[in-house]
C-alpha cells in the first residue's frame, strides 16, 4: 500500500498547480483553478466512459483547499480524496495458511516432546485401549451375526417339521366320495 501512496504523492507533486503571485504581507498564494470541461455530466461527476483517474479533477480539488499554514519552507500540505473500487488481492494462496509449519516459528509442543523423549519411551502408534474397544466391537458384531444365523436355521427347521407333520396327517385321510368322471 505504501508504494501506491508514494507513487500517488509523486504524481501530485509533479502536477502541483502553479502559484500566480505572492503577497509581501504573508505567505498567502492565489491558485488558479481550471474551469471544468464541458464534457462532464450534469450531476457534476465525470461522464461514465471516462477513466476513474482525472488529473483535471485532482488539480481542481487541490486548488479549492485553503492556503497552506505549514511553517516549513517546503509548505507541503495535500488533501487528496480518492474514491475508487479497491483491487482484489489475496493475502494467502489457497491452502497456504493451513498446511505445514510456519517458517521461522518456534517448535511446537509435539516437536519438543519428540526431541526430548527417547524412542523406547514414546507412546505406541495406537493406544491399547483403542485396540480393546475395536476388538470388543468386532466380537459383538460376530456374536450378533451368529445369533441371527442360529435363529434363521431354527425357523427353517420349524417350518420343515410343520410341513412333515402336515404331510403325515394327510397320508391317513381316505376320500369317501368318488371323484366325478
Amino acid at each position: 500500500m505504501r508504494p501506491v501512496l508514494a507513487a500517488l504523492l509523486a504524481i501530485l507533486l509533479g502536477l502541483q498547480p502553479a502559484v500566480i503571485g505572492t503577497s509581501s504581507a504573508g505567505a498567502t498564494s492565489a491558485v488558479q483553478t481550471p474551469q471544468p470541461p464541458a464534457s462532464q455530466s450534469p450531476q457534476g461527476g465525470p461522464p461514465p466512459n471516462t477513466p476513474a483517474v482525472s488529473f483535471e479533477r485532482i488539480k481542481r480539488e487541490l486548488g479549492e483547499r485553503p492556503p497552506s499554514t505549514a511553517t516549513t519552507l517546503l509548505k507541503l500540505e495535500f488533501y487528496v480524496e480518492v474514491m475508487a473500487q479497491a483491487p482484489e488481492f489475496q493475502l494467502f494462496a489457497p491452502g497456504e495458511a493451513v498446511t505445514g509449519p510456519v517458517p521461522g516459528a518456534p517448535p511446537t509442543h509435539a516437536d519438543m516432546l519428540n526431541l526430548i523423549t527417547k524412542e523406547a519411551f514414546r507412546a505406541p502408534p495406537m493406544a491399547l485401549s483403542t485396540l480393546a474397544i475395536i476388538g470388543i466391537k468386532k466380537f459383538a458384531e460376530w456374536e450378533i451375526n451368529r445369533l441371527k444365523r442360529k435363529r434363521a436355521e431354527e425357523e427353517l427347521q420349524r417350518q420343515k417339521d410343520a410341513e412333515r407333520e402336515r404331510q403325515r396327517k394327510m397320508s391317513g385321510i381316505v376320500l369317501r366320495r368318488p371323484l366325478p368322471d
